[in-house]
């Protein structure tokens, strides 16, 4: 009976530890995952005029870009306050806006990111809010102008956002009046990309907005979903070769190689 206690709280203390160990992989994956590689990518460090002018004001770190073909027009750029007028901020208290009025676009905000690895793949993601409109209520878009918002990736880091070789994601056609996220996942082809924001209007109603928020680039290629391991159950003690089989197994799913690079 003694010996029976003995064996089962060896069990527990062997299971606590391998939850543990567990939790811990999980950590260290979540945390690689999570790294976000650009700067100020929720616009909260500021905002600044680029070349001094004030239509252009843009994200620190960020530069505008605009197409005019088509009979597209320049965008203006300012920075979306949170509790000033609609506020239209997706996170914190900053967020970028873009607009024409009476006119079509095509343009958004570009940053180059230096250091990234050649071959691997990075998903570049945004937050976006668009209110396109031939009258003047704010919360409805009525009449819209056709406005597509989506994000893009240059595997080169070339700046242009329009050349042949910028990797486009799905874009979110006519979604008004509410926050949508875009994504795009590409292979860097250098070491270094660049990402997009990119709002186009076809129509020139009376607004055509985009409001941009809390941005992301980060590798993609995480772990897929995959049947979880089950654990042992304290009524049954597990071998020292199952406790290793469930943690070869979650290091697999997670796609964590110990001692490797």
């Amino acid at each position: 009976m003694k010996l029976r206690w003995i064996v089962r709280g060896v069990c527990t203390v062997i299971l606590l530890a391998l939850a543990i160990m567990i939790v811990e992989v999980n950590a260290q994956v979540n945390t690689a995952q999570s790294v976000n590689l650009l700067q100020n990518s929720d616009f909260e460090e500021g905002f600044h005029q680029h070349s001094g002018i004030g239509e252009l004001t843009v994200a620190d770190n960020w530069s505008p870009w605009y197409s005019e073909e088509g009979g597209r027009h320049r965008p203006e750029y300012k920075a979306e306050i949170a509790n000033v007028g609609k506020g239209r901020v997706y996170h914190g208290d900053k967020a970028q806006k873009q607009f024409t009025t009476f006119a079509p676009q095509d343009g958004g905000i570009y940053q180059q990111i230096h250091g990234v690895t050649p071959g691997k793949w990075y998903t570049f993601s945004a937050w976006v809010y668009v209110w396109s409109s031939n009258h003047d209520d704010p919360d409805t878009s009525n009449y819209p102008g056709k406005y597509s918002a989506l994000v893009g990736i240059n595997p080169w880091g070339d700046t242009q956002a329009l050349y042949r070789t910028t990797v486009w994601g799905k874009e979110a056609l006519e979604q008004y009046d509410h926050w949508v996220q875009v994504s795009v996942t590409a292979q860097a082809w250098s070491n270094k990309i660049v990402v997009f924001t990119r709002g186009d209007a076809i129509w020139g109603v009376k607004h055509n907005d985009s409001y941009w928020d809390y941005l992301s680039l980060a590798e993609a290629g995480g772990p897929s979903p995959t049947t979880p391991t089950p654990y042992p159950t304290p009524g049954n003690c597990p071998s020292l070769e199952e406790i290793r089989n469930v943690i070869r197994n979650e290091i697999d799913d997670t796609h964590i190689i110990v001692g490797g690079d």
